[in-house]
Parts: C-alpha cells; sequence; structure tokens
C-alpha cells in the first residue's frame, strides 16, 4: 500500500477522516482485530501512540487520547493532529499502546481496564 506523504500542519484532515499518512516524524496506520478496526497515529515511533480510534462492527467510532507528554516536539504534534472531536477517552501510554495493537479487547484479555 502506498501511503501518503502529508506535512503535519495538513495531516490533521488525514487523522479526522482516519486515512493513513506519513507525516514528520508523524504517522498514522489502520489495523483490522478480531472485533474492530483501530486507527493509531503516532509521534517518533509506536512508543507514543498520540490518538487511538476503534470502531467496532456496529460502525461506531471511540476516541481515545494520550494524557502523558513526551516532548516539546510530541505536544506541538498533539497540537497539530488533534481531530477535534467532540468526545476522548483519557487513557496512558502503555494502555494506549495496546488498543492501538488490537483494541480495548487487547486490554480486557491483559486485565488493565481501569
Amino acid at each position: 500500500m502506498n501511503v501518503k506523504r502529508v506535512s503535519n500542519k495538513d495531516a490533521r484532515s488525514y487523522v479526522q477522516r482516519r486515512v493513513e499518512f506519513q507525516g514528520n516524524n508523524t504517522f498514522a496506520r489502520e489495523v483490522a482485530t478480531k472485533h474492530s478496526v483501530v486507527y493509531a497515529v503516532f509521534s517518533y515511533g509506536e512508543h507514543f501512540p498520540m490518538f487511538v480510534a476503534e470502531t467496532d462492527d456496529n460502525n461506531v467510532t471511540h476516541w481515545y487520547a494520550n494524557t502523558e507528554k513526551w516532548s516539546r516536539t510530541t505536544s506541538k504534534h498533539q497540537g497539530q493532529l488533534h481531530p477535534l472531536v467532540e468526545r476522548m477517552v483519557p487513557m496512558d501510554t502503555d494502555r494506549l499502546k495496546h488498543i492501538a495493537r488490537g483494541g480495548l479487547m487487547e486490554l480486557v484479555q491483559r486485565g488493565l481496564t481501569c
């Protein structure tokens, strides 16, 4: 698959539409799981997911936002790529990495829910 290269200042629309892209030290990818489709937006690698959207079998999408800080540049990325959706569930980095890999069921299976 050919992933579109975009500037970070133009990437928000890709995030809002949940389209994969490659930005300047940012990227987004989509993964199909058994129970859902997961779209994750990262800064500087998969160790720091900034935002994750999970769409279930009923076509309902839930957004999760990383509540932790990493660096000044990553904070800038979070501002540039924020999807500006009405509701986002706050999540720490560790839990958000699991959701980015396998959806909310990944957390449940590992016993990492709140």
